[in-house]
């Protein structure tokens, strides 16, 4: 008998599986993990099929070593998910199959580890759910604040039927489970990767089992073996987390979703408190279920240029400080929005609070250098000016703040109160912090019920950055923070008080915010209107890099289909992992252009839904 093997290793494209003989006395079954010989080595294989016939009878095959276990280790549908995405990125199905399938244990517990710890207590959904109607296939909720998107995840884990939640990051996993029943625990499964060998051994097997009907997550449990998928639920669908970006496979959960629809016919909902474009639009073009139940906020606006003029640079408002005061003394707990790792480099007047603007798209420019001013958006230059271009004063200013300069300068207005920055690093709040200075890390480990007060201390920083999309992570970013706790005091400081960005945030209103979007995105081609493909190499040599990407270009724009736009290469000055980046853009429609990208040799990564562009 010969089995055909998928081995458990990333492979060139056109490589999937291999014949191995079945030695007498050996029971393989199809799904199960053997021990094959591979070059100089030993590794793992996925039998895929048992066969009485080699595919090609001039070479000599090689014997299984042994078998694992007697597990079956994957389910039908799970195989034909792997099969969609194989004819939709250009990967073997090994490296699909290298991300999904657990390591065998050596030593198998007998009990099924449903959380890999019980540290949570358990707690109490407070608020109560207006009942959103889940009429069609595909819905989209958008929660009024983040209580109450919890709580809405929390009464689909409690339905009936057999059904998926995922999560972008693993506390809000910790979280949602510490709400639940302690009967549902036990047919909870948890899928993530920072589970030990056997915690995902043995929840990978109460799914394939049928013992789990209800499965909670990051992105890797969507490739769990369901038996039966009744719902899907997306927590924070926009979360970048959802993005595999730094390694093969490289995908957007939703890609992983719309197959799995189509699969099982199951019901999918999305809950966001500020959902992705491209999803929205996707959502409302196909005339999907759409609830927006977000309220107007009772938000102040402040204006930093007023802040200016009266010689008050700390980015420390008199309101914000009246308000932090009052919070203080009501015993109330305060966080501040300042998502900057370094300083970020501003022109400004100190005279009139002037911030130049880009004419072609009115965003606000960086400083590029000492001599120019710079908009990512849509790549404009200009020449620094001698003076003011509003009130021609000479006043001019480059601004620069992080969370740490910001906590310093609480520290020395309010020194008798516990304040502390939290950012990638330092993420782990004290219960005894009065004041929290944070990045975007801080919103999932803050505890939300204890604001008085939420502030956003320079908004319009979140507006400055190199891509596409840099206007809806900036709006995603402040919402999910306005949102955080709606009954506390909300500050948004800004040189624009009057941006329509900042009006909608504060009544709600995002379906009116996607208007505006779309209407630069249509004029500059940009997704949703048209696709994006990222090809990317990296080396550890510089020169190296550039030449090959060069290579790569030259190789794509001789066979370049007719209405397909290729960009000229980028040289990136990131490094990652020790290695230099370059990388060209390919822009499309709909057609189809994988047929075309198959000419790409191996060593070429290629990003279909790119998170960034630049």
């Amino acid at each position: 008998m010969i089995a055909k093997v998928i081995p458990i290793k990333k492979l060139p494209k056109k490589l999937c599986y291999f014949d191995y003989k079945i030695p007498p006395g050996l029971k393989i079954k199809k799904g199960m993990i053997v021990k094959i010989p591979w070059r100089n080595q030993i590794i793992f294989g996925l039998v895929k099929k048992i066969t009485n016939k080699p595919e090609n009878n001039d070479i000599k095959l090689k014997d299984i070593n042994s078998k694992l276990s007697d597990d079956i280790l994957i389910s039908n549908n799970q195989e034909k998910l792997i099969d969609n995405l194989n004819n939709q990125f250009l990967l073997s199905k090994t490296h699909w199959w290298k991300m999904i399938l657990p390591n065998i244990p050596q030593k198998k517990s007998k009990f099924n580890i449903w959380l890999s710890n019980e540290k949570f207590a358990k707690q109490k959904i407070e608020k109560n759910v207006n009942k959103a109607r889940i009429n069609g296939t595909l819905n989209l909720i958008i929660p009024d604040n983040l209580d109450e998107m919890y709580a809405y995840v929390v009464n689909f884990a409690k339905n009936r039927g057999n059904k998926l939640i995922l999560c972008p990051e693993i506390s809000q996993i910790e979280k949602i489970i510490s709400y639940l029943p302690q009967n549902i625990h036990k047919r909870t499964a948890v899928i993530h990767k920072k589970l030990s060998k056997s915690e995902y051994f043995n929840n990978y097997k109460k799914i394939l089992n049928g013992k789990a009907n209800l499965v909670i997550g990051t992105r890797l449990a969507a490739f769990a073996p369901f038996v039966k998928l009744d719902k899907i639920v997306v927590f924070k669908s926009e979360d970048y987390s959802f993005k595999q970006e730094n390694q093969n496979p490289r995908f957007w959960i939703h890609d992983i979703i719309y197959n799995l629809q189509k699969i099982w016919g199951n019901k999918v909902v999305f809950l966001s408190l500020s959902p992705r474009i491209e999803n929205y639009t996707y959502l409302k073009k196909n005339r999907n279920n759409i609830i927006n139940l977000q309220n107007k906020v009772k938000m102040i606006i402040v204006d930093l240029g007023k802040e200016f003029q009266i010689n008050n640079y700390t980015y420390i408002s008199w309101q914000l400080e009246q308000e932090i005061k009052n919070s203080l003394k009501n015993k109330k707990k305060i966080f501040l929005l300042l998502n900057k790792k370094g300083l970020a480099k501003k022109m400004i007047c100190r005279d009139c609070g002037f911030v130049p603007k880009c004419e072609k798209c009115n965003k606000i420019k960086d400083v590029l250098n000492q001599n120019q001013l710079f908009c990512f958006y849509c790549r404009q230059v200009e020449e620094f000016p001698a003076s003011c271009p509003n009130c021609h004063g000479q006043n001019l200013s480059l601004t620069g703040l992080t969370n740490q300069t910001l906590a310093k300068t609480l520290q020395n207005i309010f020194p008798s109160t516990k304040i502390q920055y939290i950012d990638l690093d330092n993420n782990k709040i004290s219960k005894n912090a009065q004041i929290v200075v944070g990045t975007k890390y801080a919103l999932n480990n803050i505890n939300s019920k204890e604001l008085g007060l939420v502030a956003i201390v320079a908004a319009d920083q979140e507006f400055t950055g190199t891509d596409f999309n840099n206007t809806e992570h900036g709006y995603a970013l402040l919402n999910n923070t306005i949102r955080l706790n709606t009954a506390a005091k909300i500050i948004l400081q800004t040189f624009e008080p009057e941006n329509y960005i900042y009006q909608y945030l504060k009544t709600g209103q995002y379906h009116k915010f996607w208007i505006q979007e779309m209407k630069w995105r249509k004029k500059l081609n940009y997704p949703p209107y048209k696709k994006i493909i990222k090809i990317q190499y990296s080396d550890k040599n510089e020169k190296n890099t550039r030449k090959r990407i060069i290579e790569i270009y030259n190789l794509l724009n001789k066979t370049k289909p007719e209405d397909v736009e290729l960009f000229e290469p980028f040289f990136s000055n990131r490094i990652i992992n020790n290695k230099y980046l370059s990388y060209c853009l390919i822009r499309y429609t709909d057609k189809n252009i994988l047929e075309w990208l198959e000419i790409l040799p191996d060593d070429i990564i290629i990003d279909k839904s790119p998170y960034s562009v630049f």
